[in-house]
């Protein structure tokens, strides 16, 4: 990958700093895990959002319950477009 990727309000934007921290992120992740799932790459939205999932904080059962959500959707081979 030529540039590095952050998210910032829910778009995709590529930036030359901050990959490896946005790596630890899980909104990065969950965000990019949907863009793969947008573009049919499911076994890549699977491994984002696995990475999403282990990131999330222990004690932030609801954004940790939609990831997971999420997570069972990709497995299917399916996505959920949200407004």
């Amino acid at each position: 990958m030529n540039y590095d990727i952050y998210v910032m309000r829910g778009n995709l934007f590529y930036l030359k700093k901050n990959y490896k921290e946005a790596l630890e992120n899980y909104e990065f992740l969950d965000t990019l895990a949907a863009a793969h799932a947008l573009s049919g790459d499911f076994p890549k939205a699977i491994q984002f959002q696995n990475e999403a999932i282990r990131n999330c904080p222990e004690n932030n059962f609801k954004n940790k319950l939609a990831l997971i959500k999420r997570l069972v959707l990709y497995k299917t081979n399916a996505f959920l477009l949200e407004d």
